[in-house]
This record gives structure tokens, sequence and C-alpha cells, in this order.
């Protein structure tokens, strides 16, 4: 008896719902059954084309397919190599291009640089609908003429993001209105040639007006375009949703030119000449990276401040969702402005960042219920002490030192580097202090359940200075333990975690411990630093972690 057709079939929405749910495999599959199956699912094959070097030219669709198929791509993406036949396939309805041929590759390329180049103005021409350009380090480099025509046929753009090369004196006032007309802009590692004394960067005018103003905007490592002009141009953008900004030409202007005092406060009055009209009340995302050295310099470091204090201060109350500060010079005008946005914070990154300290951190923990994810320099058991429970139940990954490390001044300090031979008594009220305080971080961290990466880093130091009397288990360098006898069993509540990291920790598990993290944490799949420190027990242990497919990432 033959299967009876269900009626559903019949209805193309129908064929067209259960496709979007194939793996190619099976689209590819479904293509060969009939002229309607092949009709209404080949877009899914060929609308996200990729092609990729010659190294996978089997993977790569046959030039007279391409042709074919030319009207159905939409996204075309052509990677670590550029041929002529592939951009000259016929395209008319493409959205978005992305574009890394790389000079290194150049022996790969197929086609002479003035027909590549003819025939990416070309498919400028044919596709009216294209609204994304992605371009990573391309040879031959883009002209003016194509920018001239990206800039005049668009009246906006979707993303224009450029890597790795270098404009043009020629081609800067069509490339730079380009980037005013769209609403992802990112410049990494770019240069663009020409003078630094005009406005078209800035472009007040056009920008200002722009139906659709930059939402997110990434300058990372841009020359040709002075700091005070990438910041009038995001003054330009009002609604502006994210941004990441690393102001290099900051560095040029202090370490290069030797910037006399006068010059950084006339630099520093340009500055709050723009930010006192400039508000950006949408930002959503803020990445801030700035890793100059600014020792002889305590103006550059409060124009810093200043900087990124008016960005956080600009933004409605608990709006700010992701902040990385990495390396940057953030004071007291940032730090002020940070607090406002405790209830919404879900990501912070702020490594290489002293002012966020051990205080700020415990702050963030009993303070933000959003936070997921932060990465930052470390936190210290009077700071986790006299602070309250950790609030932040949704976090994911957390990266940060722990220091339990006591110091003159902290409550139960004893110096017991006067002598070598510390007395047994002192010994022991030392070591009961610490096995204390490794159950009350314990004890903070059980509670975050939902916990996935765990990465806790730590300085190798040795409690106050010195090694204890009793043998090897007395040295426990002022940070966290992970065996039983130091309350491993009370993160057995961490039934997510996937990542442990203690790398650059003294840690001396035995077979029992590392037992109970596999019973404990059944998603484990990654532990990273040594085990033990005797070779062989270390050697012993990781091959019952690869008995049950853990992972182990050692340093070399």
């Amino acid at each position: 008896m033959h299967p009876t057709r269900h009626p559903a079939l019949d209805l193309p929405e129908v064929i067209t719902a259960i496709g979007s749910f194939l793996p190619r495999k099976s689209i590819v599959a479904c293509l060969q059954l009939n002229f309607s199956f092949h009709s209404l699912l080949a877009p899914f094959i060929y609308s996200n084309l990729k092609i990729f070097s010659r190294r996978s030219v089997t993977k790569r669709p046959p030039t007279q397919t391409l042709v074919r198929y030319a009207s159905l791509v939409h996204d075309l993406s052509i990677n670590s190599f550029v041929s002529l036949a592939y951009l000259t396939a016929g395209y008319r309805n493409l959205r978005s291009i992305s574009f890394s041929s790389h000079r290194a590759n150049q022996s790969d390329q197929l086609g002479t640089d003035d027909e590549i180049l003819d025939a990416l103005l070309q498919l400028v021409q044919d596709n009216p609908g294209l609204k994304a350009w992605r371009l990573d380090d391309p040879w031959p480099q883009i002209p003016a003429i194509i920018w001239k025509a990206v800039a005049e046929r668009t009246t906006e753009l979707d993303a224009l993001c450029l890597k790795n090369t270098t404009v043009s004196e020629e081609a800067r006032p069509w490339f730079l209105k380009a980037c005013r007309k769209t609403r992802q802009l990112v410049l990494w590692r770019v240069t663009i040639q020409g003078s630094e004394s005009n406005n078209d960067f800035t472009g007040h005018t056009d920008a200002s007006s722009s139906l659709f103003p930059p939402r997110s905007v990434h300058f990372n490592n841009v020359s040709g375009v002075s700091m005070l002009e990438q910041l009038v141009f995001l003054s330009c953008c009002p609604h502006l949703q994210d941004v990441l900004w690393e102001p290099v030409s900051l560095h040029t202007l202090l370490q290069l030119q030797k910037s006399t005092e006068q010059e950084v406060l006339s630099m520093r009055a340009e500055i709050r000449r723009f930010f006192q009209s400039t508000t950006w009340p949408h930002l959503r995302s803020v990445n801030i990276e700035d890793y100059g050295d600014y020792s002889d310099c305590a103006l550059a470091m409060s124009l810093m401040d200043e900087c990124l204090g008016h960005i956080l201060k600009s933004i409605l109350p608990g709006r700010l969702e992701r902040l990385a500060c990495m390396g940057s010079v953030i004071g007291t005008a940032g730090l002020t402005s940070l607090s406002r946005h405790f209830s919404n914070l879900s990501v912070l990154n702020a490594r290489g960042c002293e002012v966020i300290s051990s205080p700020v951190i415990q702050q963030l923990l009993e303070s933000c219920p959003q936070l997921t994810r932060i990465d930052a320099i470390g936190l210290h058991i009077r700071d986790i002490r006299k602070g309250g429970p950790w609030i932040c139940t949704r976090m994911v990954d957390l990266c940060f030192s722990i220091n339990l490390w006591l110091e003159q001044g902290d409550a139960d300090w004893r110096d017991f580097a006067c002598s070598p031979l510390v007395d047994k008594y002192q010994d022991a009220l030392e070591t009961a202090r610490f096995l204390q305080d490794q159950h009350y971080v314990f004890n903070r961290l059980a509670r975050l359940t939902v916990l996935e990466c765990l990465d806790v880093q730590v300085l190798p130091l040795r409690f106050n200075g010195v090694r204890g009397s009793g043998g090897s288990d007395m040295i426990h360098y002022g940070e966290l333990d992970f065996r039983i006898s130091h309350g491993l069993e009370m993160l057995s509540a961490l039934k997510e975690l996937r990542y442990l990291d203690f790398t650059a920790t003294y840690q001396r598990l035995d077979k029992e411990d590392v037992e109970m993290m596999v019973a404990q944490w059944p998603k484990l799949g990654l532990l990273s630093g040594r085990l033990n420190s005797d070779e062989q027990i270390d050697i012993n242990l990781g091959e019952y972690l690869d008995e049950h497919n853990i992972d182990r990432g050692l340093l070399e």
C-alpha cells in the first residue's frame, strides 16, 4: 500500500518552514526530490554564501552553479583569497559582502588588481540593496572610486567594518561620508591618510541630520583622526547604544609628541566644551580601553577619568548593561557614575584596571542582581567579611583573584616575619583562621548556583611572608585550597560548573578530592592548573580526569 501524501506538503510555506529547521546536508538531499522542493529550498543553500581559499576548493560551488543561483545570494563572504570569477557571477540581490583577501595571500588571487577592483565597483552598481561592508585587510586596497560609489548610492548602511588597512588621502572624504551613514561602524587598526585639520570626519550637518545615525561605534587603534575628532563624531550620535573606544591618538599625543601641560589643559577644555551639550542616554554597552602610561601626566589621567565619567553619567540610570574598562584610567568621576547603573549591570571586564579594587568588587557583588560576568583584579578577604552577601545569583562567569593573605592592620594579623621559627601555637591559630576564611569564601561561591566558569588565578603569596613550621600541610600561600579538608564539599551546589581554573595557585589535591569534583560537578569539562606539586601524583590524577572526559589546561 502506497503512503498517502499529506495535503500540507502542497503548501509552499509549509515546505519553506520545514526547510528552516533542516541541516544543510538534508536540504541538499531534498533539492533532488522535485522541482517544487528545489525552488523552495535552494535559497537556504545559497542565501548566505561563504567562499574560502584554495585549501577547501572541493567545498566551493562550481562557477557555473554559482552563476545559475547568483540571484539567490544575499550575503557573500570571500575569505583568504579573491577570485574574479566569484565576483562576476552576476549578483543582483546582495545585502552584505565580507571580503578578506590579505596581501600575504596574493598568490591565491585569481585576476589582476584592476579586474578585481572593476568587479567590486560593478557589485556596488548592480546591487542597490547592498547595505553592509566588512573588509579585513583587503587587497587590492579599496580606492576612492569605490568608496565614492558606496557613499553616493546609499542613503544609509547597516554596517561598515574595516580592519587592518589604510584609507588613501584621495578616498578619505568619501570613506568618511560613508562612515557617517552607517548604523554600525567598526574601525580596527585603520590608518586614514590626509590632513587632520579639516572636519570631514565629524561632519556635523550630515551626521546630526541623518535619519539613521550610528547606533554602534567601535574605534580601536584608529590613526589619522585625532582623539578630539573621534569624540566629536561620537557627540553626533545621540542614539548610540554600543561604543568601543581606544584613544590611541592620546597615547601619541602624550608619549611621542611630549605634550606640555598647557597643551593637555587646552585639550581638556575642548573636550569639556563638547561634553557640555552631549549625552548618550541610550547606551547599553561601553568599552573604553586605554593601556597608556600616564605616570608622568596626572592631567592626562584626570582627562581620561572625566571622559569615562561623563559617558557613564549621560546614560539613563539603570540602562547600562555592559562595561569594559580594561587598563583604562578610571577614577572618582568614573566610579561615581558607575554606581548609578548597579541595578542593571550584567557584564564587567576591568582586567588591568587597578581602580576597580577589592572594596569596589565586593560592592558590585552585593549590589548588582543582574551581574552574570565579571573579570577583575582581586578581592580581599577583609572586604568579603565586612561586606554583605552576594546577590548576583545569575553569575555565569567569575574571573578574579581571592587574596586571603593578611597584612599589618588587618584583624587577626600576626607578624611571623621576625623569626623563621614560628611558634606552633601561633601557627595553629593562623591555620585555623585561614580555614575559616576558606569556608567563608566557599560559602559565598556556593550561592552562585548557575556558575559555569570559575577562574581564581591568584598571586602566589605565602601567609605573612614565611613558610609555616608544620611541614607542607602548613603552606597555604594565602589562596583558595580545593581540598575536601578545606571545604570542597561546600561547592556541591555548583551543578552547572563546566570550567575551573586555579592556574598559578598552590594545590595539593589527592584522588579523593578529584573524585569529589567529578561526582559533584557533572558538567565539568575543563580543569586548568597543577593538581599537585608532586609530578607523579599530578600525572595520575590527570589520567583519572581523562577517564572521565575532563580536559586539562596546563601552562607550559
